[in-house]
């Protein structure tokens, strides 16, 4: 399961937390899906909770260039 998904752009969003990724098997995992969906044709991108929070406007201006 992925956090956000725009199918028409095959474009995922994955909102990362610090506390989810303190152990170097989430770590790992997370990597290894990321290569997986890549493979498969989509891009993957990470937002930290901090950039979420601190920098919306900026997120907001990157996901809107993802998706023309």
């Amino acid at each position: 399961m992925v956090d956000a998904a725009w199918h028409d752009h095959r474009l995922i969003a994955e909102l990362d937390s610090y506390g989810i990724h303190t152990t170097r098997r989430n770590f790992e995992e997370d990597r290894a899906r990321d290569r997986a969906l890549t493979v498969e044709g989509w891009r993957v991108v990470r937002i930290t909770w901090r950039q979420l929070r601190d920098r919306r406007a900026t997120l907001a201006a990157e996901l809107t260039v993802l998706l023309a």
